[in-house]
């Protein structure tokens, strides 16, 4: 396979010899069954997230009264609701919209990576992207008035000062996205497989659902608890606070995206949300993201590129994957958790038990 060519299959051998030509040989030769990761507060974290950065977040860093926060647990379709929020924002123009990861931040990741000072320094109100980590990369003609950022923790590890009540809030928006733990747990999988280099695990999909995710030894830990501590906060109804499911988003989008539209008090032009619906649209993301990814290779940073990070926007994936009696141990394991949480089952109508 040429240097240049990103893998397009999702078996081991083809991804991981994809990234030992980037990363060489050498980084790959421990890859195992062990999933690869920190524990912070009882909850899984990435390698690359610093403890010390989550502490400071926490302790120092203060929502702005304008800003927008995306949360979701991993492979709920954070990117996609990222595509729509900045795409409202620029007034329906996709073409300002073409590296929604970077242009909405995660926070964890980006403190870990370049320091709380360095964050707190970019207002794009006045200074745009510069400031923001790879801005050089960004379109420099246009960037939103307000910060919309993103994390993946659980309510109570918010990482800002005064957490997720509403004296932490600040008055700040924020976008909470759920979805049908099944299609999460497989997407969930491949996105582990597609990152070698960072969790270092190469196990079966059989493994990975019954050994790691449904016990909650994953990346951004319990599916059934991070969902808890949400629907609690928005129960509480003290902070502004919008629940949206991936699957609604995809049977009825004019309807959700202007109820995100009012949500962040944005008052969009049918022109405008006909260029949110089209740039939105997994096809056009899918198209962006490689013509993006092409253009990070060519300028050596492959290393950036994450492969099959938009895969297909589609509901029901998990039928091709679970077997059976995978399917039984999950819907057992769903009811149970759901009873023992006070989860209602209408955050997740399409389980199919």
């Amino acid at each position: 396979m040429d240097y240049h060519q990103l893998p397009k299959t999702f078996d081991i051998q083809t991804i991981s010899n994809h990234w030992s030509k980037i990363m060489g040989s050498d980084n790959l030769g421990n890859l195992s069954l062990n999933y690869q990761s920190i524990m912070y507060e009882g909850v899984v974290y990435p390698q690359f997230i610093k403890p010390e950065a989550l502490a400071q977040l926490r302790k120092q860093h203060t929502l702005r009264s304008n800003d927008i926060v995306i949360a979701a647990y991993p492979k709920c379709g954070t990117t996609w609701m990222q595509q729509i929020v900045l795409t409202l924002l620029a007034d329906g123009d996709g073409s300002k919209v073409r590296r929604p990861m970077d242009m909405s931040p995660w926070l964890e990741a980006w403190v870990s990576s370049q320091g709380l000072a360095a964050f707190e320094e970019w207002h794009p109100e006045k200074t745009g992207w510069n400031g923001l980590e790879n801005s050089g990369d960004l379109n420099p003609s246009w960037c939103p008035s307000r910060r919309v950022l993103k994390t993946h923790a659980p309510s109570q590890l918010a990482p800002w000062v005064g957490g997720a009540e509403h004296n932490g809030m600040n008055g700040a928006r924020i976008i909470v996205v759920t979805r049908n733990p099944k299609d999460v747990a497989v997407s969930h999988y491949y996105h582990t497989i597609d990152l070698p280099h960072i969790f270092q695990y190469n196990g079966s999909w059989d493994h990975f659902l019954t050994n790691l995710w449904i016990p909650g030894k994953v990346e951004s830990g319990s599916f059934w608890e991070w969902h808890q501590s949400w629907w609690n906060i928005y129960q509480s109804a003290s902070v502004n606070l919008l629940w949206v499911s991936y699957e609604d988003l995809l049977q009825k989008p004019k309807e959700l995206f202007r109820k995100i539209a009012e949500f962040i008090q944005f008052k969009p032009t049918l022109k405008a949300m006909e260029g949110v619906l089209e740039a939105s649209k997994f096809e056009s993301m899918k198209q962006t993201a490689a013509e993006e990814d092409a253009k990070m290779v060519a300028i050596g940073k492959a290393d950036q590129v994450k492969t099959n990070h938009i895969r297909h926007g589609k509901s029901g994936g998990w039928l091709k994957v679970f077997t059976k009696d995978q399917n039984e141990l999950m819907n057992r394991y769903h009811m149970s958790e759901c009873a023992r949480l006070s989860l209602p089952p209408k955050l997740f109508p399409q389980m199919r038990l």
